[in-house]
């Protein structure tokens, strides 16, 4: 275990930003490298505009890597996975993962790639029902029909999602400005 002395050290070398970044970040850090971290950016002298422009930087960064996991696209293999493991019992975790960490997109191509993977099993069930084929026929279907649900993800479902989520997030940036605004009014 670190030391407290170890730790002073540790803080003094480092820069004001990477010491306010771990206090405004107290939860990922015990309490004694908060209280070191802020005992050291006592002795710093820091002025109210720099830890302004800190919190301004931060919360820009936090805007930014939000509105990139709005807009993460789910990997080939995940495609895949949700495709053929359509059960809503199977996929709970991974949409709540994804929910948990914003990405927008990623639960909206789950959505699509588990239904789409239901109506082909049913399509194969009702097949199978009038047919009679082999397994590997109802396989090789099911298989089939992922190369057009893909393309048509790929080419104009997914296109026209990521077209809604950046209104979305342009909408939601506009609002913000608009109510700072308001309140800076307010003030004035």
């Amino acid at each position: 275990m670190i030391t407290k002395e170890e730790l002073q050290y540790t803080y003094s070398q480092m820069s004001s930003e990477e010491l306010l970044a771990i206090i405004a970040n107290q939860s990922n850090h015990t309490a004694m490298a908060v209280s070191i971290a802020q005992q050291e950016l006592s002795t710093r002298n820091l002025t109210y505009t720099d830890v302004e422009t800190f919190k301004t930087a931060i919360t820009e960064k936090q805007e930014q890597d939000k509105s990139n996991n709005m807009l993460e696209d789910l990997s080939l293999a995940q495609k895949i996975f949700f495709y053929f493991i359509w059960l809503p019992l199977l996929t709970f975790t991974f949409k709540r993962s994804f929910v948990d960490n914003g990405s927008l997109l990623k639960l909206k191509q789950v959505h699509y790639y588990s239904l789409i993977g239901f109506f082909a099993f049913i399509i194969v069930c009702i097949i199978n029902a009038i047919y009679d084929p082999y397994l590997s026929y109802s396989v090789t279907i099911v298989v089939a029909l992922f190369v057009p649900t893909y393309l048509f993800d790929e080419f104009n479902n997914g296109r026209k999602q990521i077209e809604r989520i950046e209104r979305f997030i342009r909408e939601e940036q506009d609002r913000a400005a608009a109510l700072e605004e308001e309140v800076i009014e307010e003030v004035v």
